[in-house]
């Protein structure tokens, strides 16, 4: 039983929906078979982990029918039974936090049972209940169930044969133009977002006419298109990704793409505004890549933003990848101060390696190199990329060591040693991580040609060090450049 589809899904519930699946299971209106509950307590007697010998499928049989021949299709049918209760509990227990969809349901029924008072009542609930999540900006899908409504108030009308009303087709219609714009928009961003990486032809038929029609300002009612967040945010983010990256697209579309997810990031699901922000950050990195430094400063805010709503975070935890990310753009406009207090404040929210990484990285903005020294020099980290940017660390902070007057020659053999053993243990991981090795390989050796050039002679080798100048803008596979360039630009007294 251990390696079971019951299993498997029982190993994702929580203690409290373990205990709420068995109150589901002895429910006679969902399930009326003794055996079945039976055989569900028995198995949750092996919780959390699930890996007693107990359920071994022949102990779990001996148990449910006592003297009796093992029989194999016996127990798998009960099994199957409880496979197909989680089922129905898991749709049961998401339909339970969906009130929108129990209320339009709820509506449904009244129609069709011709309680024409009740339908009445609880459609006017329905719509001031949408109207209140749209005063409050409460986008999420409500677009969707106001269509659903203005389709309700439709069939309502024709089930009673209001020959003389209008049927509400005007209605339907600019509910149903709303929700396809959103989503028709939505998925576009998503898949010029995918072409980026991966080369896809998509066929978004009518795109460019949803484009042009809420460009074009008011909607039929006298509304502008992009009075809707949702819609606005979409639309400034297809022409982020699909205009030409210059500050002319960044002033119509940027800006105000910007200034839409921060008015209205509170009021999305968590999901969805996330992968909206993405949207903005990539606009601003291809900003960056093409040479324009400036939109560091719009990405750190981004990231404020999301900070502040506390949208960073995922089940309490935070990435370590969005973690180092924020420190590097937090490095590179030199919010000290700031950064430091976030490393701290997010301290629960990650590891110790990453925490101690991305802190060393600060000390070693700030040229508290012994510091740096302190927190890396006994780190084992089990991720090897993590590990690996550890020791390139380490090996520009001996380096910027051996460089002081007052510590050169305790440092100068340090420095060495250690450059040695990261040439030895980049040389065990060639073959675990080729990609990862030649990057880091051409890193020590040029560290190492710059130790040649420097600290061998009474005076730095110039002519050796504008050799490795040129040599550092030619070589494409090497991490660490940047802080290469500046290394020998110091050096050489530029």
């Amino acid at each position: 039983m251990h390696t079971s589809k019951l299993l498997v899904f029982i190993q994702t519930l929580s203690t409290e929906e373990l205990k709420s699946f068995g109150q589901f299971v002895q429910s006679p209106y969902f399930n009326s078979n003794k055996k079945v509950v039976q055989l569900y307590q028995y198995i949750r007697k092996s919780a959390p982990n699930f890996e007693a010998k107990r359920l071994e499928r022949q102990k779990a049989f001996k148990h449910l029918f006592p003297g009796q021949a093992f029989k194999e299709i016996k127990l798998q049918q009960l099994m199957s039974e409880i496979v197909k209760l989680l089922e129905k509990f898991w749709v049961q227990e998401d339909f339970k936090q969906a009130t929108t969809q129990q209320q339009l349901l709820l509506t449904k029924n009244f129609r069709q049972k011709k309680l024409n008072p009740y339908w009445e009542k609880n459609q006017q609930a329905l719509a001031t209940l949408l109207q209140e999540k749209n005063k409050n900006n409460k986008v999420g899908d409500t677009h969707y169930y106001q269509f659903q409504l203005a389709v309700e108030l439709h069939e309502n009308i024709e089930t009673a044969e209001q020959r003389n009303k209008e049927p509400n087709l005007q209605n339907v219609s600019d509910n149903l133009d709303q929700y396809y714009f959103i989503n028709k928009l939505k998925y576009y961003c998503k898949a010029l977002n995918y072409q980026r990486f991966k080369s896809v032809n998509y066929d978004f038929t009518l795109i460019e006419e949803v484009l042009q029609e809420v460009a074009k300002g008011q909607t039929k009612t006298g509304e502008k298109w992009l009075d809707n967040p949702t819609i606005a945010i979409y639309y400034y983010g297809v022409q982020t990704l699909l205009k030409p990256q210059n500050e002319e697209t960044a002033t119509i579309h940027f800006k105000p793409l910007k200034q839409l997810l921060k008015k209205h990031a509170p009021y999305f699901p968590r999901q969805e505004i996330q992968n909206m922000f993405v949207l903005a950050r990539n606009f601003c990195i291809k900003q960056i890549n093409s040479g324009n430094r400036n939109y560091l400063a719009e990405v750190f805010d981004l990231y404020k933003i999301e900070i502040d709503q506390k949208l960073i975070l995922e089940e309490g935890k935070l990435s370590a990848s969005t973690y180092k990310n924020i420190t590097t753009v937090a490095l590179s406009l030199e919010k000290f101060v700031w950064l430091e207090a976030f490393i701290y404040d997010y301290k629960w929210a990650v590891n110790t390696d990453t925490f101690n990484f991305t802190l060393a990285q600060l000390r070693f903005a700030q040229k508290k190199y012994v510091e740096v020294l302190q927190l890396l020099q006994d780190a084992d980290c089990e991720e090897i990329l993590l590990l690996l940017a550890n020791k390139a660390l380490l090996l520009k902070t001996y380096f910027e060591l051996s460089l002081d007057p007052q510590n050169e020659f305790i440092y100068e053999d340090k420095l060495e040693n250690f450059l040695v053993s990261f040439t030895t243990f980049l040389h065990r991981k060639k073959d675990t991580l080729p990609k990862h090795y030649i990057f880091y390989l051409n890193f020590a050796k040029m560290v190492k040609d710059m130790i040649k050039a420097t600290h061998y002679n009474v005076e730095k080798d110039m002519s050796k060090l504008q050799v490795l100048s040129k040599k550092l803008t030619s070589i494409t596979k090497m991490t660490e450049k940047p802080w290469l360039r500046k290394k020998m630009k110091e050096l050489m007294g530029e």
